[in-house]
């Protein structure tokens, strides 16, 4: 029998599942899945930055970012479902992307995880040639924007799909441009606000 050939997202060693058995007891240690209430939505997420995330978190993100693959997100995904319950009728939403689409491939893996549809494109980002948002301070971070490419479904439960939040201002610009649906939640992999403070 062959095996297939990943490289550990984390350590880059060759190994036979995407992360490698010691990178992932290290991610084990480190997870700490979090329901945050931030008015007038929840946010969830596996993990949490903080000084002690080491080096496993930053270069976990930094193998994922850019990857529309679900495939490499699925052992992350799995993990993530199997520590919230969600809305059997809730539908995932990535946040746009301006080039390669990371929240795309998360949100796919995080469909087949748990089994809950993927809405349709709802957004556009406004002014997406002007900045980078990772270069952006808090300030600029809220002046995000987005617009509604087509109504929300109000009475649907909508989870937005990002691999980060930072100072939260990219949710909240989707939560306005939605028209403020009923039953927001999001969905992150990590959650940075310790070190950026709060909203």
């Amino acid at each position: 029998m062959r095996w297939s050939v990943f490289i550990c997202l984390i350590c880059k060693i060759p190994n036979r599942v995407s992360v490698c058995e010691s990178c992932w007891a290290q991610l084990h240690r480190l997870q700490t899945p979090y329901v945050r209430r931030e008015e007038p939505f929840r946010i969830r997420s596996l993990f949490t930055w903080g000084e002690d995330s080491g080096r496993a978190l930053p270069w976990l993100l930094h193998s994922l970012k850019g990857s529309a693959d679900p495939e490499r997100w699925l052992p992350l995904a799995q993990l993530f479902v199997r520590q919230f319950r969600s809305s059997p009728t809730a539908q995932l939403l990535p946040v746009p992307g301006q080039t390669a689409d990371h929240a795309a491939g998360w949100a796919q893996a995080l469909s087949l995880a748990s089994g809950l549809k993927l809405a349709p494109p709802l957004l556009r980002r406004l002014n997406e040639s002007s900045w980078i948002q990772k270069r952006l301070v808090r300030r600029e971070r809220q002046k995000i924007r987005f617009a509604a490419t087509q109504p929300c479904m109000k009475y649907t439960p909508l989870v937005l799909v990002d691999d980060v939040i930072t100072t939260g201002s990219t949710a909240r610009a989707v939560y306005t441009a939605l028209n403020r649906p009923l039953g927001f939640e999001v969905w992150c992999l990590v959650d940075r606000r310790p070190c950026g403070g709060s909203w």
